[in-house]
């Protein structure tokens, strides 16, 4: 009996043991199993246009892709006859311009070295000088014999003279005094400064400055006429006014 319980004891382990091991593998070779079943039944309903699982959304085969639509080619132009025209000139007008090219280009560089080269002429204005002024006429002063005293006539051709001095700052007056052949040369001399004195000592009492007359006694020397005539003695006598600058 013991042996028996013994037996049956060992005989139960045993079984335990073997179920065990058929339990854990089992629980391993499960997730395995389920995936082949899972995988046998989505094949099987693939093409099952009912099926609404996700596995068969996921297999379903995407749509092919649109094919384009072959390019149409337009069959190749045949040449007319104006573009066999221009084909033809081509070359020949081709050649012209590269043949001419260089004769261009070598009289537009000859034409820019000869514009560089020549002087550039700048065109001035002339500027407007006004012209000088000409210089009055002289005047003259008669005396009578052996006199320097200033008459009437020579008083006003004086006052014309100071008038002409203040309006032409540039201008002054060389006073000359002269007189005729006749007595001394010492004593026309003498005579000949005393009228030209008496003509300068009339301009100053008007304004006039020193600076601006030079005053010269000549004598005899230079007669207005050679002549003995009364007339020609009167010409002698006299203070002469020539304008300067």
């Amino acid at each position: 009996m013991a042996v028996q319980r013994k037996t049956g004891i060992a005989f139960a382990a045993l079984l335990s043991i073997g179920v065990a091991d058929l339990c854990l593998i089992n629980f391993a070779l499960a997730p395995r199993l389920a995936e082949e079943l899972s995988a046998d039944r989505l094949s099987a309903r693939v093409g099952d246009p009912s099926c609404t699982e996700p596995l068969c959304a996921q297999a379903k085969p995407s749509a092919s892709p649109r094919t384009r639509p072959a390019a149409v080619i337009d069959p190749p132009k045949t040449a007319s006859a104006a573009d066999s025209a221009v084909a033809v000139a081509s070359p020949a007008a081709d050649s012209a311009v590269a043949v001419g090219a260089p004769a261009v280009d070598s009289a537009v560089t000859s034409a820019a070295d000869a514009a560089v080269k020549a002087p550039i002429k700048v065109a001035v204005a002339p500027t407007k000088v006004p012209p000088p002024q000409t210089l009055p006429a002289p005047i003259t002063l008669h005396f009578p014999t052996n006199g320097a005293a200033l008459d009437g006539r020579a008083a006003l051709s004086l006052r014309r003279v100071v008038r002409l001095l203040k309006r032409r700052r540039e201008l002054k007056l060389r006073v000359r005094g002269h007189a005729d052949r006749r007595g001394e040369e010492a004593f026309n001399l003498k005579l000949s400064r005393s009228r030209a004195k008496a003509a300068a000592r009339y301009l100053i009492g008007e304004g006039v400055t020193v600076g601006r007359m030079l005053v010269e006694a000549v004598g005899s020397r230079e007669p207005a006429d050679a002549g003995e005539t009364p007339e020609a003695l009167q010409k002698s006598r006299r203070v002469q006014l020539i304008w300067l600058r």
